[in-house]
């Protein structure tokens, strides 16, 4: 049993902690796999690409699936997919406010780190998790 008053920092991970992003990843490769044909399946998929680089993810989801387009037009076709549906769907895990409420209440520090590859993905959900206004400056891409 850990007691809070002996935590003095908490580093939380952007995605699938304060971001509720996985959801939204099946949403844009979904619609990605049909556009090409291919039937998306999130159990064979996740496996591979989840901690992988952006780019290393579509090579393989490329390679893998028989994607017959150029490498560098379907990191973009990805790319722009994925920005689109954080636009429109993006919000927080559910219970993360309350608990990041809590956290500060009991000053203990807190940061956000990401090891999040694609920066515009990044800039959405800075701005719309408003982020800056729970963390200051202390977001970290590593």
């Amino acid at each position: 049993v850990i007691h809070m008053s002996k935590i003095s920092t908490i580093i939380f991970d952007l995605d699938g902690v304060i971001a509720d992003s996985e959801k939204l990843y099946d949403i844009a490769d979904s619609e990605l796999f049909e556009r090409h044909g291919k039937v998306y399946n999130r159990e064979e998929l996740i496996g591979h690409v989840v901690g992988m680089h952006f780019g290393d993810a579509v090579a393989h989801i490329r390679e893998k699936y028989s994607i017959d387009v150029p490498l560098e037009d379907l990191i973009v076709e990805r790319k722009k997919q994925l920005e689109r549906v954080f636009e429109a769907h993006l919000e927080y895990v559910p219970g993360f406010l309350d608990f990041c409420d809590i956290v500060q209440k009991m000053s203990i520090k807190t940061c956000v780190a990401t090891a999040s590859s694609v920066q515009s993905i990044l800039a959405i959900e800075k701005e719309k998790l408003q982020l800056e206004k729970l963390f200051g400056k202390h977001i970290y891409s590593i």
